[in-house]
């Protein structure tokens, strides 16, 4: 977070003239200025979301900010009548600050002790980004294994590119007017460079289109739209799918935090297809290769994952690839094994038999 934008943050909220300064009238306290409540509003969003992040000194002096910024808020209501003395007063620190808000550390509340979370663990996060269109250059084109090629992109116009989430998307507009939305593997604002991985699964538009790519070829794309970010804080993570779902789960492997169990359960042709992902996580891979005579992915899927003992503590769930993929094995963890709905997320990334289409089972 920059020095100017810290600052304003801290004049607006902190007192001082023009500030979010104590104001007694007849014994009542006021409320700060419109244009002064919008300028720290627009302080503190650009302070969280922004993309440069802010220090965790600054996180700290932001959380005092809120503190005092909420009680006197509550002062107000209970002056008015709004609320009874004393009746649910919130905490002042917001209930999850996410750690995937890239730059941003988890605030504690006000003497809340080391690793205590200023409310309910596990909260995800929306955030909306701009949803613009983008033209590209293919700058690469290479095999990873048999069935999943990478393309890697570069434009100037990605120096603003920003996905929060492994598993978001960006819409590829392919010639004929065709659409269809991919995983962003990996970009690099400072290098301007963008990286789609292709499962060579089916013959559809998308993929003759990445067969035939070479470096010089102009593609645009749009988004992501927006992040579903989940925070990292959970104690083990399973993520589950086809290869279709590989390109989010090796960014999620990159980027969750050193030493966290992850388990991992695809599903793939054969063992050519497995790939070697760096991560700092403790990770289990399964890859579970197809056998005709052993029924669907989602019965081999359901099988594996049978066999498999999840490590103690909350987990997170996380289910993608081919819809009846995900259909099947959201409803054996809600319904059986009783894992919380607020804990999985599934989505149908393609439909057999339904080019173009998509599913999302998650709640």
């Amino acid at each position: 977070m920059s020095g100017k934008l810290f600052s304003r943050l801290s004049d607006c909220f902190a007192g001082g003239d023009g500030g979010y300064a104590r104001r007694d009238r007849g014994g009542a306290r006021e409320a700060i200025a419109d244009d002064a409540r919008h300028e720290a509003f627009v302080a503190l969003k650009q302070a969280l979301l922004d993309k440069r992040g802010c220090s965790p000194d600054e996180v700290r002096v932001i959380a005092g900010i809120l503190d005092r910024a909420a009680a006197d808020i509550r002062g107000m209501a209970v002056s008015h009548g709004a609320v009874r003395p004393g009746a649910a007063e919130a905490s002042a620190v917001p209930a999850a600050v996410p750690a995937a808000a890239e730059g941003v550390a988890p605030v504690r509340a006000p003497g809340a002790p080391d690793g205590a979370s200023s409310g309910a663990r596990h909260q995800t996060m929306r955030v909306g980004l701009e949803a613009r269109r983008r033209e590209l250059t293919v700058s690469a084109v290479g095999h990873l294994t048999p069935g999943m090629l990478r393309v890697e992109f570069a434009s100037p116009e990605l120096a603003t590119f920003d996905s929060r989430s492994p598993d978001d998307h960006v819409k590829l507009f392919l010639p004929g007017g065709v659409m269809r939305d991919y995983t962003p593997r990996a970009f690099d604002r400072e290098r301007c460079t963008l990286t789609i991985d292709f499962a060579l699964h089916d013959a559809g538009p998308a993929t003759r289109w990445a067969l035939q790519a070479k470096a010089g070829d102009r593609l645009q794309i749009g988004g992501p739209r927006g992040s579903r970010v989940t925070p990292d804080d959970f104690d083990w993570y399973l993520l589950v799918g086809d290869e279709t779902a590989l390109p989010a789960i090796g960014r999620r492997l990159e980027e969750l935090r050193s030493g966290v169990p992850v388990i991992t359960v695809v599903v793939v042709d054969g063992m050519a297809e497995a790939q070697q992902i760096p991560t700092k996580t403790d990770w289990t891979p399964h890859w579970v290769c197809r056998d005709r005579a052993s029924g669907s992915d989602a019965d081999l899927l359901l099988r594996t994952l049978q066999g498999i003992d999840t490590p103690p503590g909350e987990g997170y769930v996380w289910i993608a690839g081919e819809a009846r993929i995900s259909r099947t094995l959201r409803d054996d963890f809600i319904n059986r094994r009783k894992h919380p709905r607020q804990w999985l997320k599934a989505a149908g990334y393609w439909v057999q038999g339904a080019p173009g289409s998509s599913e999302k089972h998650d709640d």
